[in-house]
């Protein structure tokens, strides 16, 4: 066969031509932290492998010399109280033979097994990323902080770490474990058929209690039951079934404490930091929130909460949380991306107490003295101007909303999933009502406060376990970013585009260029009705905060729906959540919700035209498709002209991609930020992908 094209390719061979050259390609693309840490790892695991090796090896021969000589040291006979490990051993050699040549194989691969074992359980331990991930994860953002416990972190801690991998270097490290735990099993299988007698003298005291033979066998099922349902073809088939099965590694690990007699003092960190956020998992788990807000458009249920107390719950955008039901099971958890920006826990809106809709403030009519007391409100959804004043609401029948929000696609398929056991019991607390539900309760002085704490069994109606760090929430270490959202996948998109529209714009906060990319299906439209909302309302709020001068010119917005699979045009039915009005606003809505949706059930233009069309600015006022700073394509994103245009575009050196969704669109927008990366442009894409 020919060898491929570009192996001769100066870049292919520039680590070996030019290692420096390569040390700063690596650097300014940011990827040098994650091939040294590879590189890191996979050396300590030979060195430890080959060492061990050795000296089992060295002990292995001298044992034969000294057997083949004669002077091998076997202790006195009268001398058993101070019988030394070497001459027991030795006498084991004279009696039974010696050991054959897979056993320094096997000791080699168990010592490999001790590192393995003891690192895999750092990358999912969620206090350590938490902290690691509050200072950075690029050293882009650390090099000029004022902070010196920042700058001291970021040298060699998270300057050198790449935590956005964190589940790709567990994968990495439940490799090795399996393939040493293969190598250690066979090779003393050989070692016990060449060496049988040695093997069960030499052997039967490791472990604790002599327990060897039979740990080793439950650690082996253990790894039996785990690694078959750890693919993500069975995490995303079956939840239930990977949630279980990974946690046989209880077992696992308590066994290998038996089984290795120096395995603790390996372990003793790592297993310190794990039960310490299990312990802290319960704690947090306690701290009440109260349900406010629930909506249901099939298949994403939507869960608005609020903790008691705020100070409980301080959390970034792109963060994710474990949401939890005490009725459906007390000890289980599920992951889910926040979809609210961290200021709707400050500056909710204000809410009708009787039925949770959002309220607006009613003006001072004409004929109302200025001395006169007035303070109205009516729903968002009803024109004032319709209604009576004894109608409108009083200000003791209002109370501001402020939130946390979830979106859960809901496995409808599956009476028995979490998902639909959440949707169900939620319905029972509201019954005979149609979503969405509204929750309220009485405090002890008899008034009506917003949230609902405890279910009929007297236990929270939900527990919240988080927040938690995650890629996303390193958006706003950039000043052009790219947010890229696919299916569900949307909520951390969702809690960033909160952000930037609707807060952090008015604050003059970073980023001040954002290019948005949903990709959705046309069969799933009707499921993000909620997004729909949200986007037609974040819309709304930066025109108006732009007419108003509040946001400045250099923020930019471009917002691009890709909507795949469009064949036959769609049937526009009316949605299914009413529209906010704005009768006597300062600024009118540029577009509906019910405009937006109309586009996006039946897309008009071809996602092969987007790059054209945005390069051009007359064809951007003209194109049919847009709707404000919003562009609805049918098809798929061509990803290369998307990057190529953003680069040729750009103002920042520094371009964040924050992705949530599919694996095989990550895969796209990885090898995309390498291909339009190069320091020699000035022009660094830096991915940060979302893992569960």
């Amino acid at each position: 066969g020919q060898l491929p094209a570009n192996f001769c390719s100066r870049s292919s061979w520039l680590w070996i031509l030019e290692p420096r050259s390569y040390y700063q390609k690596l650097r300014d693309e940011d990827e040098l932290s994650t091939v040294f840490w590879v590189s890191a790892y996979v050396v300590a695991n030979v060195a430890i492998w080959f060492s061990t090796l050795a000296v089992w090896q060295r002990a292995q021969q001298d044992q034969i010399d000294g057997l083949k000589d004669g002077d091998l040291d076997l202790c006195p006979d009268y001398d058993t109280d101070t019988l030394t490990k070497e001459c027991e051993d030795n006498r084991n050699v004279v009696q039974h033979g010696y050991l054959s040549r897979w056993g320094p194989i096997a000791k080699a691969s168990g010592n490999a097994l001790n590192l393995n074992c003891s690192l895999i359980l750092l990358p999912v331990v969620r206090m350590l990323l938490r902290r690691l991930n509050n200072v950075g994860t690029s050293f882009t953002g650390l090099e000029h902080s004022r902070n010196p416990f920042a700058q001291y972190l970021a040298a060699p801690v998270t300057r050198y770490v790449p935590l956005s991998r964190n589940v790709e270097f567990h994968k990495l490290i439940a490799a090795f474990v399996f393939f040493f735990a293969f190598l250690h099993t066979m090779a003393h299988f050989f070692n016990y058929y060449q060496a049988s007698q040695y093997t069960l003298a030499r052997f039967s005291k490791w472990g604790w209690g002599g327990t060897t033979f039979l740990t080793g066998g439950f650690i082996c099922w253990a790894m039996f039951q785990i690694y078959p349902a750890a693919t993500d073809f069975v995490k995303h088939a079956n939840y239930y079934v990977f949630f279980n099965n990974h946690h046989f590694f209880f077992l696992f690990f308590f066994m290998l404490l038996l089984h290795g007699p120096v395995f603790w003092a390996w372990s003793l960190l790592p297993l310190t930091l794990y039960v310490g956020e299990r312990v802290m998992q319960i704690y947090r788990g306690k701290k009440p929130f109260k349900l406010v807000k629930v909506e249901w458009i099939k298949p994403v249920l939507a869960v608005y909460f609020r903790p008691v107390y705020k100070a409980d719950f301080q959390f970034k955008e792109g963060q994710y949380l474990y949401l939890g039901c005490p009725f459906i099971n007390p000890a289980e958890w599920h992951p889910f991306t926040i979809s609210s920006a961290a200021d709707d826990l400050r500056t909710g809106e204000l809410i009708s107490l009787a039925t949770g809709e959002p309220v607006v403030e009613v003006p001072r009519p004409a004929g109302v003295p200025h001395d006169a007391k007035w303070q109205k409100y009516c729903p968002a959804s009803v024109d004032y101007r319709k209604l009576r004043p004894e109608d409108m609401l009083e200000k003791h029948e209002v109370s501001y909303n402020d939130y946390v929000s979830v979106h859960i696609k809901v496995s409808l398929s599956n009476p028995n999933s979490w998902t639909r056991k959440l949707k169900d019991y939620i319905e029972l607390l509201h019954p005979g009502g149609s979503f969405p539900y509204y929750f309220t309760q009485r405090n002890e002085r008899g008034d009506v406060e917003v949230g609902r704490l405890l279910g009929p069994d007297g236990q929270q109606v939900i527990t919240v376990d988080g927040p938690h760090s995650a890629p996303s929430e390193h958006y706003n270490e950039y000043g052009t970013v790219m947010v890229v959202g696919a299916g569900i996948g949307l909520t951390p998109c969702s809690s960033i585009l909160s952000a930037l529209l609707k807060f952090r714009w008015k604050k003059n906060f970073r980023p001040e260029i954002l290019h948005f990319y949903w990709i959705l299906r046309q069969s799933d439209v009707d499921g993000f009705q909620w997004f729909i909302h949200k986007l037609t309302d974040l819309e709304y709020h930066l025109k108006n905060d732009r007419e108003q001068h509040q946001v400045g010119n250099h923020y930019y917005a471009e917002i691009n729906i890709f909507v795949t699979g469009a064949k036959e045009k769609r049937e526009v039915k009316p949605l299914k959540i009413g529209q906010k009005l704005y009768s006597d606003a300062l600024s009118q809505p540029s577009f509906t919700a019910d405009d937006l949706y109309a586009q996006m059930l039946n897309p008009a233009v071809s996602a092969k035209e987007a790059s054209e069309i945005l390069g051009d600015a007359q064809k951007v006022e003209q194109t049919p498709n847009r709707l404000q700073d919003v562009f609805v394509w049918s098809g798929r994103p061509v990803w290369d002209k998307i990057f190529a245009q953003v680069k040729a575009n750009r103002v920042d050196k520094n371009i964040g991609v924050c992705f949530c969704g599919a694996p095989v669109i990550g895969a796209a927008l990885a090898e995309n930020c390498r291909t339009f990366s190069n320091a020699d442009e000035d022009c660094l894409f830096t991915l940060h992908k979302e893992n569960f």
